[in-house]
């Protein structure tokens, strides 16, 4: 059974296209989820920011990682979320989010220390500080 479907009873799926028609920029469309699901795509990096719940759909991993190459070595331990190989991983990782069960709220804090030095909004300020404008 293939997973991806044009329409689900509680699932929008929207594709870039779908997005730009809106006039809205991916991230700020981003910013309004509740949950990532992804593959290796670095938009999980900038996920972090948000502290949400993040699924990784791994399923052809070994395959990818022989013809692309990952960076490390061990991408996966920088996945902080749910590792699905398979449509019946995937239904349990959404079942367990839909019942509020966070279990990478830790790994994801781990994670998002080691790629992003400051989380507190204040970057435009800190800007304004470093090039000293009053």
């Amino acid at each position: 059974m293939p997973i991806y479907k044009e329409t689900y009873s509680n699932i929008l799926i929207l594709h870039n296209e779908n997005i730009a028609q809106l006039g809205i920029q991916l991230y700020e469309f981003v910013a309004c989820t509740d949950i990532l699901l992804t593959d290796y795509s670095s938009i999980s990096i900038d996920y972090l920011l948000l502290d949400r719940p993040m699924v990784f759909t791994l399923d052809d991993y070994e395959q990818y990682a022989a013809s692309r190459g990952l960076y490390p070595d061990n991408a996966r331990d920088y996945m902080p979320g749910y590792h699905v190989y398979s449509i019946d991983e995937l239904k349990q990782a959404f079942t367990e989010l839909f019942r509020d069960e966070d279990n990478y709220k830790e790994q994801r804090k781990k994670t998002r220390a080691e790629y992003h030095t400051y989380c507190d909004g204040n970057a435009g300020q800190r800007l304004i500080d470093f090039l000293g404008i009053k």
